[in-house]
């Protein structure tokens, strides 16, 4: 009956070893991975598609503060850095995708504070340059929470 119990803990040492060897190589090829695909200091992964360029980002989704509890709170931004010609120079752009109804209220450019083109693409608008993703992100962030202010109440901003 002993040599049973020696060999059951035998094999329970073998499939913990097993185990911890499979944990540790896996988390070494994660770790290993994610050195190859992004410097120190990125803000947002790397595109997975490779014909966006570094001057471009996928879809990133925020929700605002809700402290009025309305229903909708979510905004999908495409960040992109473009030359703008009323700038007059390169700026990152946070791109709006989608943003909650506007529940009536005007949705007027100068209110909301969203530029757009001729193509209907929209954007946030911001009177200097934005030299970085990061401090464009929270730029969009800033504006998305003023957003879901004046939707609640009317209050504008800017």
């Amino acid at each position: 009956m002993s040599d049973m119990y020696e060999m059951f803990w035998v094999i329970l040492a073998i499939i913990g070893i097993v185990a911890v060897c499979k944990v540790t190589y896996q988390v070494y090829q994660s770790r290993s991975n994610n050195t190859e695909d992004h410097s120190i200091g990125d803000v947002a992964p790397r595109p997975s598609n490779p014909s966006r360029s570094q001057d471009e980002t996928g879809t990133m989704v925020y929700y605002a503060d809700n402290p009025h509890g309305l229903n909708d709170c979510e905004y999908r931004f495409n960040y992109r850095y473009v030359y703008d010609t009323n700038l007059e120079a390169r700026t990152w752009r946070a791109y709006i995708l989608r943003m909650p109804s506007l529940c009536g209220r005007s949705s007027d450019g100068h209110v909301i504070h969203r530029w757009s083109d001729n193509n209907g693409n929209h954007w946030v608008c911001w009177d200097s340059p934005v030299g970085s993703l990061k401090d464009m992100q929270s730029i969009s962030r800033f504006w998305a929470n003023n957003v879901q202010e004046y939707i609640a109440t009317g209050k504008r901003f800017g």
